[in-house]
């Protein structure tokens, strides 16, 4: 894999022989999947009682037309899937000497005098067994987190099911060995895996995003409606309200569910009855409309409660985005008339929206004429303003 400096099967190609012991085959370990170098071996795969991770109607048996039970169909992580896993090293001693979880330690009671305090702490086995049955690893599968016979056989292993293997120490722990609170590997020796796939999260296709970022922004919509009535029914705006911070969060969920720009990605592993996915040049269409209604919204939100300076910011990524998207433009000139005071620029903004046919001719026209008394408005309180600084300065000077 990409991420390794050095493929294992070029180690092991180098050496001339393979590392893992000569009885593992005997043993069952009969799938090679290092292309018969014997560096990756793995046994029959034996599924485990593990808790349910499909329930309802998924989890149940299937029948074919004649009422033949039809086993459920595997299903694989695929790379760069989010993976939860729980798993065991083994040396070639049998001697547990890695597991996915913290190792917990407890007071050793009967330390050794002689060790100088280096005892003074044993694992506590007994808290170890409940934390290997209950909790999980998060490992993104072929992203070099783990060794990469691990990689590999995370690859290999579907939703529920228990795989055993066994390591040269070219896909395992190489030249370097391992050590832990348990025990240690040797360098260049190999070792035994037991790998459990819990649980996965393929990496979804580009229009898979689009179609999440869009209920999420339909959630965020929701949330945003909810403040606004609330605000109408005490007649004022508090940005502390539960509502509005979780509007705020949702339409942030939404951006980073279609990552900072598209790129295209097919569904990996389509099913042959799945609904054909919109063309790359769609899906761009798509996701910059999504994009711009989301980063608009988001300054839609905070020039309700104020915050022009965030408003402004994601006024400019929509337009940035989408430079012709009515409701971002309409939203820059509110931001140019309530916090800028520059009537004139909104009216150009306005004036241009029409001319270009962007947005609702009957709204637009009646913000320009909006524009006229505001700006009156302001050019009176301005000059007030200005005579109550000066007022009396004259008769206090000498």
């Amino acid at each position: 894999m990409e991420q390794w400096v050095s493929d294992g099967r070029d180690i092991v190609r180098n050496r001339g022989l393979s590392l893992i012991p000569a009885e593992a085959e005997d043993l069952g370990f009969t799938i090679d999947m290092s292309g018969g170098l014997r560096g990756l071996l793995m046994k029959k795969p034996a599924t485990t009682s593990l808790p349910a991770t499909i329930t309802g109607e998924d989890a149940l048996p299937k029948e074919d037309g004649d009422g033949v039970e039809v086993a459920k169909k595997k299903e694989y992580p695929v790379q760069y899937a989010e993976c939860e896993i729980r798993y065991t090293y083994t040396d070639t001693e049998g001697n547990i000497v890695d597991v996915h979880c913290e190792i917990p330690m407890m007071k050793n009671p009967n330390p050794n005098p002689e060790a100088g305090g280096r005892d003074a702490e044993v694992v506590c086995h007994e808290e170890l067994s409940k934390l290997l049955s209950t909790t999980t690893l998060d490992v993104i599968a072929g992203a070099g987190q783990v060794t990469q016979g691990m990689d590999e056989a995370i690859l290999q292993t579907a939703r529920g099911e228990t795989t055993e293997w066994w390591l040269d120490p070219a896909f395992a722990f190489r030249e370097n060995g391992f050590r832990s609170k348990l025990g240690s590997i040797l360098a260049d020796a190999p070792v035994h895996l037991t790998l459990t796939m819990v649980d996965f999260t393929n990496p979804m296709s580009s229009y898979e995003r689009l179609v999440k970022g869009e209920e999420v922004k339909n959630v965020a919509n929701g949330l945003f409606k909810e403040y606004m009535a609330v605000a109408a029914e005490s007649g004022s705006h508090d940005p502390n309200l539960e509502s509005f911070k979780e509007g705020l969060r949702a339409y942030h969920r939404g951006l980073t569910m279609i990552r900072k720009r598209y790129s295209f990605i097919p569904k990996p592993n389509p099913d042959p009855s799945d609904p054909e996915e919109p063309s790359p040049e769609e899906q761009l269409l798509k996701d910059t409309a999504l994009r711009a209604v989301l980063l608009n919204n988001l300054a839609t939100m905070h020039y309700t409660v104020g915050n022009y300076t965030l408003a402004d910011s994601f006024v400019t990524r929509a337009l940035q985005v989408s430079p012709k998207y009515d409701k971002a433009l309409f939203r820059r000139a509110l931001l140019l008339i309530h916090h800028q005071h520059n009537f004139q620029q909104a009216s150009l903004l306005l004036n241009k929206m029409l001319e270009d046919g962007i947005g609702d001719a009957a709204v637009l026209s009646g913000k320009l004429l909006e524009i006229k008394s505001l700006k009156a408005a302001y050019e009176v309180k301005s000059k007030n303003n200005a005579k109550g600084m000066f007022k009396g300065v004259g008769e206090n000077s000498m």
